[in-house]
């Protein structure tokens, strides 16, 4: 966590956050890392693809394996569901996209022709073709039916890392190490427009549901919002590392962008404004996702956890902890009611997070003031509470671990001030934990130095 990195305007509230142990199913069987686990449309499988040169499908209820997919020769790197579940798509380093039947298992068609890595492929929404994108800066367009070649894009000077259609199926979009992504005519293969004005790779990308939009991420620092019909810039939302995994919400309103600064962010689609900064993971984020209506946001982050985000008040509800290794991706079922990652610790975990399972803030706690915040020397707590007891306010670090406790006394109900010490704790960013007979609340706060 960078020091004197903070965000005024948009201090997190985290509301009681659950760290108990959660429900899970651990799915277990691969050999390497877990790049990649996501649901099928009906949420009733799972889909992983590893290192170790094999994709599998799970039973999403029980975390049974149904079927190992074996054939590539390098290491996988990609496997989506078709749109109706019915096949799989993957991509390996051996230069090859494969086709596969997810009720059986069976090889279907190997997409072969690129003459480098393959590091993405996507299935149209009407699963008729399939979309590759190589590090031989091409992407070529794929019969799914017959897995023959259809066409190749061409026009990118830069290996390529993803390729997706736009929600019509109409327009593909390609992104590339030349710091740029390219709009396609998904039937011609024709250029439509390339989107300059990135200064570094071009990582990832999303459209918006109605398809007007695509919003860019990059390893400069920045999302970029554009116009698919005139090509052209419509915002610019900033990060102080890299970005990676942008989305939109299920409605258009809202853009989630996971950094390398260990935040992710909520912004409005429309204007661009910052809405909330989500601080609590201690390792880059690498991916973001909405659940169906839009009210929850699951990131997954380089500090072995997922974590759980209410999207309309910028608030943390669960952390999903028991990877022992960095998590890639996190993804909602269709019903919100569960969640699956996948790990460098070679295994994919199904959660549990109805929302049962989530805590709200204690309805006994109001009026929480922290100021000065950030702070060099010291801070002044102002709270209220509504029962007699012992109040304790601790300083922990962003995985929970107590750093210090600054005050513990017995406290009447009624309105509260604390003149808080912050002695030589280092610059960096931790958390306010108050407790009392009303219950817990934490508040982030920051330490310059």
């Amino acid at each position: 966590m960078r020091a004197r990195f903070f965000y005024l305007s948009t201090l997190l509230a985290f509301c009681a956050v659950h760290t108990a142990s959660l429900s899970q199913i651990t799915l277990s069987g691969h050999t390497s890392r877990l790049v990649t686990a996501y649901y099928n449309p009906a949420g009733t499988q799972v889909v992983t693809s590893s290192f170790d040169s094999t994709a599998r499908i799970w039973d999403a209820g029980t975390g049974t394996l149904l079927h190992t997919l074996r054939g590539h020769t390098d290491r996988i790197t990609e496997a989506q569901f078709s749109a109706d579940g019915a096949r799989v798509v993957t991509v390996g380093f051996d230069n090859t996209a494969r086709i596969w039947d997810a009720g059986t298992g069976a090889l279907l068609h190997t997409l072969s022709g690129h003459t480098d890595r393959v590091r993405w492929a996507a299935f149209s929404p009407n699963g008729a073709n399939v979309v590759t994108a190589a590090f031989d800066n091409t992407a070529r367009i794929w019969d799914a039916n017959t897995g023959a070649l259809v066409t190749t894009l061409t026009g990118h000077t830069g290996d390529l890392f993803t390729a997706i259609y736009n929600p019509s199926g109409t327009q593909i979009i390609t992104t590339s190490l030349d710091s740029t992504a390219k709009i396609w005519d998904a039937a011609s293969g024709a250029l439509l427009h390339t989107l300059s004005g990135h200064t570094d790779r071009v990582t990832d990308v999303a459209f918006s549901p109605d398809g007007q939009f695509v919003v860019t991420s990059s390893f400069d620092r920045t999302a970029r919002i554009w116009n698919t019909s005139s090509g052209s810039l419509v915002h610019t939302l900033n990060h102080s590392d890299r970005v990676n995994s942008p989305v939109f919400s299920p409605d258009g309103a809202l853009v989630a962008t996971a950094g390398f600064d260990s935040v992710a962010r909520i912004w409005n689609a429309g204007s661009g404004a910052l809405l909330h900064t989500l601080a609590g993971h201690n390792g880059a984020i690498f991916s973001v996702a909405f659940n169906n209506d839009g009210s929850r946001l699951a990131s997954a982050s380089f500090d072995s956890t997922a974590r759980i985000w209410d999207v309309g008040q910028g608030t943390l509800m669960n952390v999903l902890k028991g990877h022992n290794g960095f998590v890639y991706t996190a993804m909602f079922d269709k019903n919100g009611s569960h969640v699956v990652t996948a790990s460098l610790d070679e295994t994919a975990k199904i959660w549990t997070v109805s929302s049962s399972e989530i805590l709200p803030e204690s309805a006994g706690w109001r009026n929480v003031n922290i100021h000065p915040n950030p702070s060099s020397q010291r801070m002044a707590i102002d709270c209220s509470t509504s029962g007699h007891g012992l109040l304790t306010i601790a300083i922990t670090d962003l995985l929970g671990n107590r750093v210090r406790t600054v005050v513990r006394e017995d406290v009447a109900p009624g309105d509260h001030h604390f003149d808080v010490e912050l002695g030589d704790i280092p610059s960096g960013s931790y958390v306010c934990s108050i407790q009392s007979p009303d219950g817990i609340t934490n508040r982030a706060i920051a330490i310059t130095r």
